[in-house]
């Protein structure tokens, strides 16, 4: 039984948090406030823990990052996956990626 209801939270809640994720990476606190209560609820759902128990310990148990870190960790996923091959294509554009501390244009030799 925990098995089918964890399936049935991964299919319809897990893959809504983790639809665009790259968008929700600049968002407002207050929004990923409201995205962590979601994940909390279904959490809750799964396990049959009580509203006022403590969630990381859940969550950990679960194998679920909290949203603020699932965001940063997909990103960083698709950065991997799809930047370290000349840029990431997004339609008919091309992103090139910048690394923090670069300086675009310098030869590195120089």
């Amino acid at each position: 039984m925990l098995e089918a209801m964890l399936t049935l939270v991964q299919a319809f809640v897990s893959s809504r948090l983790d639809y665009c994720n790259t968008v929700f990476a600049c968002v407002s606190s207050q929004l990923l406030q409201k995205m962590q209560v979601i994940q909390n609820a279904a959490a809750r759902f799964v396990t049959g823990v009580r509203r006022r128990d403590h969630m990381t310990p859940v969550l950990r148990e679960l194998h679920w990052l909290p949203v603020r870190q699932r965001i940063r960790f997909k990103t960083a996923v698709i950065v991997y996956k799809y930047g370290w091959r000349g840029g990431l294509v997004i339609g008919r554009r091309t992103c090139d990626l910048v690394v923090a501390g670069s300086r675009p244009g310098r030869d590195a030799a120089a």
